[in-house]
């Protein structure tokens, strides 16, 4: 029976169905036969003794002249050597098999080989080579040698189909209608143990010596699926029969008055080649020729679901599943003519689809194996009105999604839907974003242009990560190829003669795979691939285009990555004059105007940028520092200034990004547009309704200031970041972070520590003064409010202490919700706990103490 659902799990394994019911040699003959065609018929069948026992015997003392109802001895010489003995089973055979639980009186007919003129004419098995599986409830359990041994007196068991050569068995007639049955693991012969011809006699291997406890014959139960028992040639009415009818792995064989039970019938599965030719005969389908070389995805014609790679590995031995969606290189196969055949590989491992140990059972699991001259890696691909198939070289079965066994399909049925498949065009493909395009040669370089450059025809080069602009590309599907442009110039990855630069805006390229490797990137104009030059692993190395050669070097790995992370950053205007964002007069004051101008490196032109959530940036000039601000927080045409820091929404920008330009959003849904499309020095900055112009659009290229400056700016928004997250609150008992919470000296000191500035020994308002004034920082006492400069931190050392965020507000942590210092639940609950405050004299919050005095970071250390 079919399994009711094609999947067991969403980890099904794939397995492979039976193309033929019969091997392409196919059984043909009812009868018990003989290697001369003969049927064997026995005058002894009807012997068995009414008080037969009816529990399985023990095994006795080697025996092996001949079979006797007796079991007579092998040899005397023998029997003197052999110490072994079978483990007497003193127990019934089966509850299952009632049959084999009742005294047999008499031997039914039907055990009876078939008589001589049923099989006349027909084929013998002779030269034949096998697996024999027991047909039981679907079990994918054969006969097997215990541990593939090679020695005599090896146990012969039960165990799940894995391929081995120690289930497969050749058959060689012996002239009198009987079978020897031979391990091509081991050359030794199917032998029933001491020659005991009773029930519950145990079968090994031995030597093939012509005795009759190794003769057999065979009686078709159902010869169209292949179906038959074993019986000992000189007792027919016993069967090779699986211990107490069981399944399980390491199953005992042995013979059993034959009783007609599953745990006698015998699947006989030839070893075969399946023949594109014989696929025609049964079915009528047409076996694909073409298709050579290209890509696709195997989809299900039952499910819709993909074959894929289980996990997405690229490890010899990964089982294959059919999983939804996608369309990754995990679900990409290359078909590939060989000798008359296919051979299927992952695209993204490069390893080869194949019947695991050429397992020939139905049922095997298929998985990727190293690309090895072996048939289970080979395939017939044929064709009909509703899709593909694929049948194996090497074992004859079908490519199936079903996950659990089933019994095997005739050719005839092989356009069963769980073994049909569309094959659907797959090409690689990158999603529109922001990368670094790291090589293959496994360096950690990435494609990098040189000294960051803004010119057009600047080099291109492999280089050491380093978060740049100049090393973060966007990259856009156009429709006839990929356009692959530079974060921080704004100019395309393009081709001068083989050299690879950065260069106006119309290059594009193509994407291929290399076969288990990755991408290479196809200059669409000459065919050739970006490669580095010489497989030079160095920082700085050349990148060119040259022919295919499918090496590391022309390899490449597209990583997402974040376009704006916090730094620094010279902001240049879209429209092509290179003209900077720029403070007039590098002035200090709030409310000085924002405009264009040639851009010169000054700090006014420098502005830090930093997320404050939410998907917002707060920009702060590196000569006054302040904040790109809206003056009035207004609508369409309103002035852009630079003002001191306070968190509103007039100061919180976002971003779009198109082909490497970035066009700046305010919180108010106004884009940062340059007024007039004017680009000219001077021409004023405001916000306006978007218009895709590129006046509204801008580049970043990464710059830096004073490290002074920069980590002050750091410092701040630190502190402003910790007011602004709710998760913070006040708790001296837990002061380090341990819940997240801080009290008033472990906030500025964890602040100013991960901002990058040394704090020594530092632990509280005792000690903070005494380590910052040894590590750059001056005490000023006795200022004035119009004095304080963010940045500075405001200390009384006995009780409390806050870092100014701007000329006149403060960060502080100020005490929990019950107004104290410990017993207060994590977080702040009250938004207060940690908070922005206005400056004041007094540091207290219950007394008008004054503060002791300001350290402020000179810079000198």
């Amino acid at each position: 029976m079919r399994p009711s659902a094609f999947f067991r799990g969403a980890a099904a394994s794939l397995i492979v169905s039976a193309a033929l019911a019969t091997p392409v040699a196919a059984f043909a003959l009812e009868p018990a036969i003989t290697s001369t065609g003969q049927a064997v018929t026995s005058s002894n069948t009807s012997e068995v003794a009414a008080s037969e026992k009816t529990t399985q015997e023990g095994a006795v003392q080697p025996t092996q002249a001949s079979v006797t109802d007796g079991a007579t001895s092998r040899a005397s010489a023998n029997a003197s050597e052999k110490s072994q003995t079978q483990t007497a089973a003193t127990s019934t055979q089966a509850t299952a098999d009632s049959s084999q639980q009742t005294a047999a009186t008499t031997q039914d007919d039907s055990s009876k080989p078939q008589d001589a003129t049923e099989s006349s004419g027909e084929e013998s098995l002779d030269g034949k080579s096998y697996v024999i599986q027991n047909d039981h409830n679907g079990t994918r359990g054969v006969m097997d040698v215990n541990c593939g041994s090679k020695s005599n007196e090896a146990n012969v068991q039960l165990y799940e189909s894995n391929g081995t050569a120690a289930q497969r068995w050749r058959f060689r007639g012996n002239g009198d209608g009987s079978y020897t049955i031979l391990n091509q693991g081991s050359g030794k012969a199917l032998d029933v143990a001491y020659g005991n011809a009773k029930s519950g006699g145990n079968v090994w291997q031995y030597d093939a010596n012509g005795s009759d406890a190794q003769r057999w014959v065979i009686k078709w139960v159902d010869h169209s699926k292949g179906l038959a028992n074993i019986l000992l040639a000189a007792h027919p009415e016993l069967a090779l029969d699986a211990y107490a009818g069981s399944t399980a792995n390491g199953t005992n064989l042995q013979v059993w008055t034959a009783n007609g039970s599953a745990a006698q019938i015998w699947r006989l599965r030839d070893i075969i080649e399946a023949e594109v030719d014989a696929i025609q005969r049964a079915t009528g389908l047409d076996v694909v020729e073409s298709l050579d070389g290209q890509d696709f995805k195997i989809v299900s014609k039952a499910d819709g679901k993909s074959l894929a790679v289980s996990g997405g590995s690229k490890s010899v031995g990964a089982g294959l599943v059919f999983e939804s969606g996608g369309g990754s290189a995990s679900q990409a196969y290359r078909l590939t003519r060989e000798g008359g055949y296919w051979r299927i590989r992952n695209v993204r491992s490069g390893l080869s689809v194949a019947v695991v140990n050429g397992d020939i059972v139905p049922g095997a699991a298929i998985r990727q194996e190293a690309s090895v001259t072996d048939d289970s890696q080979l395939w017939t691909l044929y064709r009909s009105n509703d899709g593909y198939g694929f049948v194996n070289k090497k074992t004859g079965l079908v490519f199936s999604n079903v996950s659990d066994l089933f019994s095997g399909i005739t050719m005839g049925s092989a356009g069963e839907k769980d073994e049909l498949f569309s094959l659907e065009s797959w090409a690689p493909s990158v999603a529109e974003g922001t990368y670094r395009i790291t090589s293959q040669l496994g360096n950690g370089q990435n494609l990098d242009v040189s000294c960051g450059s803004t010119y057009g025809g600047a080099n291109v080069q492999d280089y050491a990560w380093n978060g740049s602009m100049a090393q973060k590309w966007y990259v856009r599907n156009t429709g006839n190829g990929y356009a692959i442009t530079n974060l921080g110039s704004g100019l395309r990855l393009s081709v001068s003669g083989n050299n690879v630069v950065q260069q106006g805006h119309d290059h594009v390229w193509g994407l291929a795979y290399v076969l288990g490797r990755g991408l290479s990137l196809v200059d669409q104009a000459s065919g050739k691939v970006l490669d580095v030059y010489g497989a030079n692993r160095s920082s700085g190395a050349n990148v060119q285009v040259y022919t295919p050669n499918g090496t590391d070097a022309q390899v490449w790995n597209f990583a997402a990555v974040n376009p704006l992370e916090d730094g620094w950053y010279t902001i240049r205007t879209g429209m092509g004059s290179g003209r900077a964002l720029d403070v007039a007069g590098a002035s200090a004051y709030d409310g000085a105007n924002v405009r264009l101008w040639d851009s010169n490196g000054s700090d006014a032109q420098r502005w830090y940028i930093f997320g404050v959530g939410n998907g917002y940036y707060t920009f702060v000039n590196g000569a006054s520092n302040k904040v790109l601000d809206v003056q009035g927080g207004g609508g369409t045409g309103a002035n852009v200034q630079q003002y001191t820091g306070n968190g509103t929404n007039a100061q919180h920008w976002r971003f779009t990004l198109k082909d490497g330009l970035f066009t700046f959003v305010n919180a108010n849904g106004m884009v940062l547009d340059v007024y007039g499309g004017a680009d000219s020095n001077g021409a004023n900055v405001q916000i306006w309704d978007s218009n895709g112009t590129n006046a509204q659009r801008w580049l970043l290229s990464n710059t830096s200031v004073s490290n002074k400056m920069s980590r002050l700016v750091r410092f701040q928004n630190n502190m402003l970041a910790m007011a602004n997250n709710n998760r913070h609150g006040y708790d001296q008992a837990y002061r380090w972070g341990e819940r997240g919470d801080y009290d008033c000296s472990s906030l500025v000191i964890s602040c100013l520590r991960w901002a990058g500035f040394s704090t020594g020994s530092a632990t509280t308002t005792f000690d903070l003064r005494r380590n910052l004034q040894a590590r750059g920082w001056q005490w000023i006492t006795n200022i004035n409010p119009w004095e304080a400069q963010p940045g500075d931190i405001m200390l009384s050392e006995l009780h409390h202490v806050a870092a100014m965020v701007t000329h006149s507000s403060m960060v502080e942590a100020r005490g929990n919700e019950f107004n104290g210092a410990m017993g207060g639940r994590p977080g702040d609950q009250t938004g207060w706990e940690i908070c922005v405050s206005p400056w004041r004299r007094q540091r207290g919050l219950h007394t008008n103490q004054s503060w002791d005095g300001i350290l402020r970071f000179t810079g000198w250390c």
